[in-house]
């Protein structure tokens, strides 16, 4: 989109801080869509990266 190859979706923040993207269809509703947390199997284990995950998967949903 940036580089203005076509339309495509973006995240409101990241269309709102460059000036060289417009929406083009504002009012169009989307969708929810799924968000998946993942990690690699071979660091899934590690108290850092369980803290990390635990705390995401707490406060993304409200976030949203």
């Amino acid at each position: 989109m940036r580089a203005g190859l076509g339309v495509g979706f973006a995240a409101d923040y990241t269309i709102d801080t460059d000036p060289a993207v417009q929406r083009l269809l504002p009012t169009l509703p989307l969708p929810c869509l799924p968000i998946w947390l993942t990690v690699h199997r071979e660091i899934r284990n590690s108290g850092r990266i369980r803290a990390v995950y635990d705390f995401l998967a707490q406060a993304i949903p409200l976030a949203l």
